[in-house]
């Protein structure tokens, strides 16, 4: 059962649940954004990020018998990381408004956001 968890295990199970949440924050902010300059980015970063949090809630309902499902939520954001750096690779992507910052170069915001990712 899970009252019993270990400390690796407790912290795997934080991760998961902040995890989820933070998917979830995502997913709702690509809907509220409305962005549909780019064909299929909106509805396939929503699709990702609640599939994201379907992984990481299962996952953190029972650590001990799902936890490994977060190695595959790990590959998700490999995949993520290879295609912004096929992005940066093949060069077409247009410069970005950031609020605050302003416009930012194709390149920073993909290095950024691979750093996140």
């Amino acid at each position: 059962m899970q009252g019993d968890l270990t400390t690796p295990e407790r912290h795997l199970r934080g991760w998961l649940i902040a995890h989820a949440i933070w998917s979830a924050i995502l997913a709702c902010t690509y809907l509220a954004g409305g962005d549909t300059s780019a064909l299929g980015f909106m509805p396939n970063s929503f699709s990702k990020d609640v599939l994201f949090v379907g992984l990481s809630v299962v996952a953190a309902a029972d650590v001990r018998r799902f936890g490994g499902l977060a190695l595959v939520v790990a590959a998700g954001y490999v995949a993520l990381v290879i295609g912004q750096g096929a992005v940066l690779i093949w060069g077409g992507a247009p410069a970005m408004d950031v609020p605050v910052v302003g416009e930012v170069s194709a390149t920073a915001a993909l290095l950024a956001w691979m750093a996140i990712d």
